[in-house]
């Protein structure tokens, strides 16, 4: 399946990504819902598994197609955070999962590259309830109000020809790997513009994907970047419990999207919950394919959506819809 529109779908994710080519988005954002027992989700969303060990299988084939569809050397951001959630029948039968440590382990295992991580304080944290406090801090603990933006890397088919970014010539050999590794290129046309003395340009596939976004569009600001290079970065504060589920940041999805992409890419958001993610890749000139099976979020973010259609018929416009 190619992308020649945006992509806005109520379907389940995991199957339906199964329909798209190898290789046709350019970056993954995202925040997967979080762990839940059936039958002791709470309010507000209908994504539940009967065990752990069913939610990371889930999860698992969602991101295994993630990874073939992504391009190769672009990147996947996941935000993600601790999620506490009952597992007995009692109301203090709960325990807490460090899902950013199954996250890392779990796509790794696809076959993404660990990259980095940056930490968020989404506000503040969630003080005990007034009947146990007595017993604080011995007995119950806050809830941490930080979490962690995961970033992977796809680094895949390192011996694949990469056609040369001056001619756009497929006759290219080996030129050995760089300091950072990334297998280096040479282009044997010899009418290439670059050719000089019967060589090409060298160069590597990384460096390729770099230079092609060398226009004014994608200048990051100093602010932003200096913003996130911080230890922990201050979002906006989250204190509705009916959007703890699936709330993603917009602070998130502006980093994620102005640093790992650029103007007209396609952005994925196989779990976009309100919808930031898709938000976002609008104001930013993206393209976008987004998913949502949950029926809660979906009400919220189609209320919203009806503020931003017109703004999405001029980025339909504007932007070319044609799979790279």
């Amino acid at each position: 399946m190619n992308i020649e529109q945006n992509i806005f779908s109520m379907k389940d994710p995991r199957k339906e990504l199964m329909t798209f080519d190898d290789s046709c988005i350019d970056l993954l954002v995202t925040a997967p819902p979080a762990f839940a027992m059936t039958g002791k989700e709470s309010i507000g969303t209908s994504y539940s598994w009967e065990n752990f060990d069913e939610y990371i299988d889930y999860m698992g084939t969602v991101f295994t197609e993630v990874y073939r569809v992504l391009k190769n050397q672009h990147y996947c951001v996941i935000n993600i955070g601790d999620t506490t959630t009952r597992i007995g029948d009692r109301q203090w039968d709960k325990k807490t999962y460090h899902l950013a440590a199954h996250f890392i382990n779990l796509l790794e295992w696809i076959g993404f590259t660990y990259v980095t991580e940056y930490v968020t304080d989404k506000g503040r944290k969630s003080i005990p309830n007034k009947w146990s406090s007595a017993y604080f801090p011995f007995m119950v603990t806050p809830v941490s109000s930080l979490e962690h933006v995961l970033v992977f890397v796809k680094k895949d088919n390192k011996d694949t020809p990469v056609s040369c970014p001056r001619c756009g010539s497929d006759n290219v050999g080996h030129w050995g790997y760089n300091k950072k590794g990334d297998r280096q290129w040479v282009c044997k046309n010899r009418n290439c513009p670059g050719n000089c003395f019967g060589v090409g340009p060298v160069y590597t596939e990384v460096g390729k994907i770099i230079n092609s976004r060398k226009i004014d569009d994608n200048i990051i600001q100093n602010e932003l970047v200096d913003r996130w290079s911080r230890g922990v970065v201050q979002v906006s504060p989250m204190f509705s419990k009916e959007t703890d589920q699936r709330y993603l940041p917009a602070e998130v999805t502006e980093m994620a999207v102005l640093f790992y992409s650029g103007v007209g890419d396609v952005v994925l958001d196989p779990f976009s919950g309100v919808g930031t993610t898709l938000m976002t890749a609008i104001k930013d000139k993206r393209r976008f394919v987004c998913f949502e099976r949950d029926e809660y979020d979906r009400k919220l973010f189609l209320g919203g959506l009806l503020a931003f259609r017109k703004r999405i018929e001029k980025v339909n416009t504007e932007i070319s819809c044609e799979a790279k």
